[in-house]
């Protein structure tokens, strides 16, 4: 990072391996040493402003070198220190978000660095990448750095994948096994452990098999370095680099690296399997939410995205008989509602029922449409009986509705007035965003006396974990039962969407949900899953509590039973 001879440095990485501090370093030894004017780009102005508060505003303090070099006082309000720019005595460091084409203007600079890279924009503005703006302030350094560093998010999509791909070499920490004394990176593969049971893990060593375990770590990588897959080496004894032959090399132009939470002194390896086997756990109920988090985060790889679509006719041909006789299954433990308000000339509320079961396999329980305009009265009247619907299982345990979301995309002030009286039967207005988790921290809408709650539900996400469910086909966790009686028509707007590829330019950005035609009941469906998610029910104590309410209630009816058959014994003596 500080080296004048190289003019570029990817870093692919997980988080917790110290990246970050690494970053700080380097800046803070190129204003102090070398009197270098730095800028620095996290993905939103949001995101510079808080590394300004927390990473370098503390760095000044806490390096007296660095704070004393600074134009004024540490800590003082000044306009040699604000939240985007730190001015010191011979240099300059700025601090901007990367979302707009301006914050890459009117700079001259020796070094850019990029936080987090996978987080900006492909094309900023219709300027180009990051890399391409940020960069270009440069021209005029006589030794220009650019440090780009990220943990990756979508294959093929990333920037950072694309950069440590484009280096000169690509550069992996080898440690050295305890035992046999070879040079190995470590690799997640070869992490070995008992089923489900992570604190049992330990390492395979790639050449001899050798066992090894997490304590033996800090010193294999002290003895270790870094290291290209075909053997060209980086020495820090003497910061050079090697050939396989162990002869001098010039130092490259540009230098990747790949490193992952395996080489953490932070976390154990325990730890990184006790995630994975989490995340691999909901990947088999459709939320492969968790396990794209392992992967970027912890594996520090690309996770490779697949286009969405479900054949509606496929589902339409495995209806069920669980309604027919008004009782709904015993495995039904919790109900939510998920409620799409549209507008025009067939105004209608339209909702389902959706009941719970353990490892987030589902029953359709009803699909209901209200007509009329969401501004009449009555019409909410009608919503609020639905509302207060009971279930009754074929044990005799009576559910009702746990908790609803109705969306406010359309008369949202009618739906705050609907919902915020209600919102003690957990009953709240919702709106789908394309930011966040499934369902977001609730914020108060409307009016002081009739003030609703407003949860956000990121839909995209829910359309994958959705159409994801859709597609197990056997019984179990994440299976979507539905009753016989729906229509083909409701298991085509249930797929009326499909996830594509989304690209600028020929170039691959990302994916986006595309609308086929009218989609109110996956937009339900999603509805009901973000009241799931807001409600978070322990489905075992849950499950427990219903089967002792069951036993009390046939408890109950031999009773009654008894109490007759001696009753009818005695009239007839």
């Amino acid at each position: 990072m500080t080296s004048d001879d190289i003019e570029e440095v990817n870093f692919q990485k997980s988080r917790r391996v110290g990246y970050t501090k690494c970053l700080l370093a380097a800046t803070a030894s190129s204003i102090v040493q070398k009197n270098r004017n730095i800028a620095i780009w996290q993905p939103t102005d949001g995101d510079a402003k808080d590394f300004v508060t927390d990473e370098v505003d503390t760095m000044l303090r806490d390096v007296p070198l660095l704070g004393e070099k600074l134009k004024c006082p540490v800590g003082m309000k000044s306009k040699f220190s604000t939240l985007d720019k730190k001015v010191f005595h011979g240099a300059i460091l700025d601090i901007k978000g990367g979302k707009s084409a301006r914050n890459y203007r009117r700079m001259t600079k020796d070094t850019a660095i990029y936080d987090e890279t996978d987080g900006f924009d492909r094309d900023i503005d219709n300027e180009g990448s990051c890399f391409e703006l940020g960069d270009g302030r440069l021209d005029q350094a006589p030794f220009p750095k650019s440090i780009r560093g990220s943990t990756p998010k979508t294959k093929r999509a990333s920037l950072i994948e694309a950069a440590v791909e484009n280096s000169d070499m690509i550069f992996y920490r080898f440690v050295m096994c305890p035992h046999c004394r070879k040079l190995q990176r470590l690799e997640f593969s070869q992490l070995k452990w008992d089923e489900d049971r992570p604190e049992t893990v330990r390492y395979l060593c790639r050449h001899n098999q050798c066992e090894i375990q997490y304590r033996d770590y800090p010193a294999m990588d002290v003895a270790g370095r870094w290291q290209t897959l075909d053997g060209y080496y980086y020495s820090d004894h003497d910061d050079r680099f090697y050939g396989p032959d162990d002869n001098l090399i010039d130092k490259p132009r540009r230098i990747g690296a790949r490193i992952w939470a395996g080489y953490s002194y932070l976390r154990p390896w325990s730890y990184v399997v006790d995630k994975w086997i989490s995340a691999n756990r909901d990947a088999k109920t459709g939320n492969i939410i968790a396990l794209k988090a392992v992967i970027n985060t912890l594996l520090g790889e690309t996770f490779e995205e697949q286009g969405e679509t479900v054949n509606h006719t496929s589902l339409s041909q495995r209806g069920e008989v669980y309604l027919a006789d008004g009782f709904v299954p015993n495995e039904v433990l919790v109900v939510t509602v998920g409620a799409d308000v549209q507008g025009g000339v067939n105004s209608r509320i339209e909702m389902e029922f959706v009941g719970h079961g353990i490892e987030h396999e589902t029953w359709s329980l009803g699909y209901v449409v209200i007509p009329g305009d969401a501004e009449r009265p009555e019409v909410w009247d009608h919503a609020d009986e639905e509302l207060s619907r009971r279930f009754i299982r074929e044990d005799g345990v009576s559910l009702g509705v746990s908790c609803a979301f109705i969306d406010s995309g359309y008369l949202a002030h009618e739906v705050y007035k609907f919902t915020g009286p209600r919102r003690r039967r957990n009953i709240f207005a919702t709106k789908g965003v394309n930011t966040g988790t499934i369902c977001n921290k609730g914020t108060w809408q409307g009016e002081k006396k009739r003030r609703a709650i407003l949860h956000t539900v990121n839909v995209d996400v829910a359309k994958e974990i959705v159409f994801r469910r859709l597609q197990i086909e056997e019984p179990g966790p994440g299976f979507c039962h539905f009753p016989d009686h729906y229509t083909d028509r409701h298991y085509q707007q249930l797929t009326n969407e499909e996830k594509r590829e989304k690209r600028k330019s020929g170039v691959l950005v990302g994916y986006e949900w595309i609308k086929k035609g009218p989609n109110e009941q996956l937009d339900c469906r999603g509805y009901a899953l973000g009241a799931f998610v807001r409600l978070n029910p322990n489905m075992g104590k849950l499950k427990l509590r219903l089967e002792r309410q069951a036993a009390g209630l046939s408890a109950q009816q031999d009773q009654k039973k008894k109490q007759t058959a001696i009753k009818s014994k005695w009239m007839g003596s």
